[in-house]
């Protein structure tokens, strides 16, 4: 597969990088003393970043083989926050009933990034799962 960006042809695993973002994570654990309830928070920060993103163009550079052209963009940082609140009941001595809420995106912010075949996209926004297991 090749590559045309900024007028130059690329073998598409062979284009030049363009930077090296960054990325932190936090996981903050909340637990009760007696363990019956626990809030467990996970931040993630992105540094903004700079990746090549294909546009529908072609460009034939011979009879047999053609190059898609790509075009850099600039993606801004991205931060989101998930957390997970669970209530675990001890049901009997060997016997445990957990409820939990996940929360993903709590903030619900539309972060837009590239595939690494150089197609855009939105990540998912918020999202809320709820579960219940019987351990025993």
């Amino acid at each position: 597969k090749w590559a045309w960006v900024d007028g130059e042809i690329y073998q598409f695993g062979n284009l030049p990088t363009k930077d090296t973002p960054f990325t932190a994570r936090l996981n903050w654990l909340i637990q009760s003393h007696n363990a019956s309830w626990a809030l467990n928070n996970f931040l993630n920060y992105r540094s903004g970043s700079t990746n090549y993103v294909a546009t529908k163009e072609q460009i034939d550079l011979d009879d047999s083989t053609t190059a898609t052209v790509y075009k850099t963009e600039d993606f801004p940082s991205k931060f989101t926050w998930d957390a997970r609140a669970t209530y675990n009941w001890k049901v009997t001595q060997d016997q445990n009933l957990t409820f939990g809420v996940t929360v993903s995106n709590v903030f619900n912010k539309k972060n837009r990034s590239v595939t690494t075949t150089g197609t855009k996209y939105s990540e998912e926004g918020r999202r809320f799962i709820v579960d219940l297991n019987y351990k025993f």
